[in-house]
């Protein structure tokens, strides 16, 4: 066997198992991951944004989280929402949703360029077999009108 042959099946050998090894690492498994834009005029009670989920093929218990996206135009530190999960069109269990959007400093909280993304746990969602389950959001704000609210997003992970 040559160099080149010896350090090419080396090299295959090595890429395999670092592949194994990543894909192995992770316990995660997305379910349901997406965002939604907001409309650029602003953001108000009326517009509900609504995920329509993945029927799963078995019950279980998901682990959840609501990302926001934000421009400069955001005028607040935080952002209160309302999360509702609905199963067949009923309401199975609404939440208040606190989201930190910059801190004290005010240094935005998130990840991101040119929208920082700031994420927050949600309560876990268990979920039935076949199933169609939908979650809304909604702003929670005192004021009518949300600007500077680019996109809203839910991620959820089934647990192993």
């Amino acid at each position: 066997m040559t160099v080149s042959k010896t350090i090419s099946t080396v090299a295959c050998v090595f890429c395999a198992v670092m592949l194994t090894v990543f894909c192995s690492c992770s316990s995660e498994h997305t379910y349901f991951h997406q965002y939604q834009a907001i409309d650029t005029e602003g953001w108000t009670a009326d517009d509900t944004i609504v995920f329509h989920l993945t029927p799963s093929a078995v019950a279980q218990t998901l682990d959840a989280e609501l990302g926001v996206r934000t421009t400069d135009a955001f005028p607040f530190n935080s952002l209160f929402l309302l999360g509702t999960l609905c199963c067949e069109g009923n309401e199975v269990s609404t939440d208040t949703v606190f989201v930190s959007i910059y801190g004290r400093d005010g240094i935005a909280l998130g990840d991101g360029f040119p929208y920082p993304t700031c994420t927050c746990p949600l309560p876990p969602l268990q979920v039935d077999s076949g199933l169609n389950y939908t979650y809304t959001v909604t702003p929670f704000m005192k004021e009518p009108v949300v600007v500077g609210v680019k996109d809203i997003g839910i991620k959820l992970t089934a647990r192993d």
